[in-house]
């Protein structure tokens, strides 16, 4: 085997406050045959052993069991209420035989009579612990890789369960309203009431066909599959259409707007719809949470190379708590102010990262909330 290919030295730290016994310990260890020469630390006490245990990785611990102060059981019972994992070999002297099942329980892999130590025994014993203590490491490894994989399924099968939960409850009041219409059109309504009736169910189909495309783009964004075709766009320009798009909603309301949008800002690369999609969400989200009767200021302004456009509206606002999880998939389906799937805001979240810009909330509670997003420059304007 060449050099390059030699296995590193093994790390060892000797943990005893007899000198002698130190001695003999790495004269043993020099003769012990290892296919690298150990690089053997010590340490005379077991504070000034536990010390360098805390603060450095060793392959192979070797702790005498009678040490001043913290004895080798005491250091053992420091490592483990620390959390801290080594392979440790205790040394025993005469008489302590009857202390070795506590210090295995205490976390030592093995033990070794120093009147029994020779180069072969001690380098079977550390090669025996070092093993061990590979086999622990893999197995605690494999434990927390299950872990982890049992925490993915449940939080899967909790996805699975509000996707049920938001589509059987979203898509119950369209077919309600549409059975309801069907009920009226059967009684042969005529003249104002059927077109009520017939008004009823294009809405109805008109708000399951959006919680239908929310979920869409949600799977699409999670995939990676949501493709964005960014050109130049205005920026009042895409304020402009999201505001026409609202307007009679925040009519209906009594909603005013102010629209604050600097002169000559540069165009954004963006995906002309996609953004619409953003506003129009950020929009509604505002209309609804506003009180009736209030104004929602909207614009947009330059910031280095992207543009930030923001809604701010006059609602509640927000607590650090909810500011967390606004844009959490189905947050605000569980909240009191519901009446949508709760996917705007993260679809929403997905569309401006997937152009690489950024979205954040400002909010204190009782004082409103401004969204805000970034889009990048078209820098070759």
């Amino acid at each position: 085997m060449s050099q390059a290919d030699a296995a590193p030295p093994l790390r060892l730290l000797l943990v005893d406050d007899d000198e002698v016994d130190r001695f003999a310990a790495i004269r043993a260890l020099r003769e012990a045959g290892f296919d690298s020469l150990p690089e053997v630390e010590e340490a005379e006490t077991g504070e000034s052993g536990l010390a360098r245990l805390a603060s450095e990785r060793f392959d192979c611990v070797l702790l005498d069991y009678r040490l001043p102060g913290l004895d080798g059981l005491e250091v053992l019972a420091e490592l483990r209420s620390r959390g801290i994992e080594q392979a440790v070999l205790m040394l025993t002297g005469a008489g302590d035989e009857a202390l070795v099942i506590e210090a295995l329980r205490g976390g030592a892999i093995d033990y070794l009579p120093k009147d029994s130590l020779t180069s072969q025994a001690l380098a079977a014993k550390i090669r025996g612990v070092c093993r061990v203590h590979e086999a622990r490491q893999r197995v605690r490894e494999a434990e927390a890789d299950l872990h982890r994989t049992v925490e993915q399924l449940e939080r899967a099968v909790q996805a699975r369960d509000s996707v049920l939960a938001v589509v059987s409850h979203d898509l119950r009041g369209p077919l309600n309203n549409i059975q309801l219409a069907l009920d009226l059109l059967r009684r042969d309504a005529a003249g104002e009431q059927r077109e009520l009736a017939i008004a009823g169910i294009q809405r109805a189909v008109e708000r399951s066909d959006r919680l239908i495309s929310d979920l869409l783009d949600v799977s699409r964004l999670e995939v990676g599959q949501l493709t964005i075709q960014a050109r130049p766009c205005a920026p009042d320009e895409l304020l402009a259409a999201a505001l026409e798009d609202v307007r009679p909603t925040a009519e209906h309301s009594g909603t005013s707007f102010e629209v604050e949008v600097a002169e000559e800002l540069p165009r954004v690369m963006a995906d002309r719809n996609r953004v619409l999609q953003v506003l129009d969400n950020l929009l509604r989200n505002a209309l609804k949470f506003g009180p009736r009767g209030g104004t929602l200021s909207v614009g947009a302004r330059s910031r280095e190379t992207t543009i930030e456009f923001f809604v701010r509206d006059e609602g509640p606002g927000l607590d650090a708590e909810a500011r967390a999880q606004v844009f959490n998939r189905f947050w605000q389906a569980g909240r009191k102010h519901g009446g949508g799937s709760g996917l705007g805001l993260a679809i929403a979240k997905g569309l401006v990262e997937a152009h690489g810009g950024e979205i954040d909330v400002d909010s204190e509670p009782g004082k409103g909330a401004r969204f805000f997003f970034t889009l990048p420059q078209d820098l070759e304007c």
